[in-house]
């Protein structure tokens, strides 16, 4: 079976009109399997890179052995990423609760030799329950809220758990945390404040995505989510060091 075939009997069928054309893109030493329709797909096969700064902050930050959580996985290139720098002596969870892109997901994990089960097919915010999930024809817009930034193809009920559950499953303090879920970052960190607060369990370093658009869906700001994060001591810093309050781009919390 070719693997182009072997992904479409993972992930099922796509509804047309976004029926996706797979390729293999090799990059950083890896080999993923991107939907060409999709923005993350496409600029991982022509660009051959995707949030590359922040994948060398990844190889600074962490080793052999490290235990990293990926909320928002998408089609699991960072989770992947992460895989590589922690090994199998490391571990690394991963969350995407869209079936169709976990599968996808769990997928490529396997393809590059790492454990596809370890991806978590739920939603993560600060309640447990069921969920409306709004899916967009590309699938790294969608999310809990409709944000208006793609439109929404359809809408299907997901799993929601607490993310600081799994933490405490866990066992272990987390290495480090990367959390991309079109605006409901603020509702996953609520969701793991037993963790926050805990000095033997407080994850070491926490990324969040921001969007002022997405955010603005679920009713906070940058400067709402940084003085959360500092009632648990943590300290946010950017890449380019700019202003905090509506920027777009990564915050990185070091506790």
């Amino acid at each position: 079976m070719s693997i182009f075939r072997n992904v479409r009997s993972r992930i099922g069928s796509f509804k047309k009109p976004i029926e996706p054309t797979f390729a293999t893109v090799r990059l950083r030493g890896l080999a993923i399997v991107v939907p060409l329709h999709e923005t993350v797909g496409w600029r991982l096969y022509w660009d051959r890179a995707y949030e590359d700064e922040l994948l060398d902050y990844f190889e600074k930050e962490l080793s052999e052995g490290s235990f990293c959580v990926d909320v928002g996985a998408n089609l699991g290139y960072i989770s992947c990423y992460l895989w590589k720098i922690v090994g199998k002596g490391g571990e690394v969870l991963s969350f995407e609760p869209d079936p169709l892109i976990a599968s996808l997901a769990e997928f490529n994990i396997e393809l590059n030799g790492y454990d596809g089960s370890k991806v978590a097919k739920v939603a993560l915010s600060d309640t447990d329950g069921d969920a409306q999930f709004f899916r967009s024809g590309d699938s790294g817009y969608s999310g809990l809220r409709d944000t208006k930034r793609r439109a929404v193809r359809s809408m299907i009920t997901v799993p929601q758990r607490r993310l600081g559950d799994f933490l405490l499953a866990a066992g272990r303090r987390a290495d480090l945390i990367k959390i991309d879920v079109e605006g409901a970052e603020f509702a996953v960190m609520r969701g793991a404040q037993e963790v926050l607060s805990d000095p033997e369990l407080k994850p070491r370093v926490i990324v969040l995505e921001t969007s002022e658009i997405n955010q603005k869906a679920f009713g906070y700001t940058s400067s709402d989510l940084v003085s959360f994060m500092a009632t648990f001591g943590y300290r946010a810093v950017t890449f380019d060091r700019e202003k905090l309050d509506g920027l777009s781009g990564n915050i990185i919390f070091r506790g």
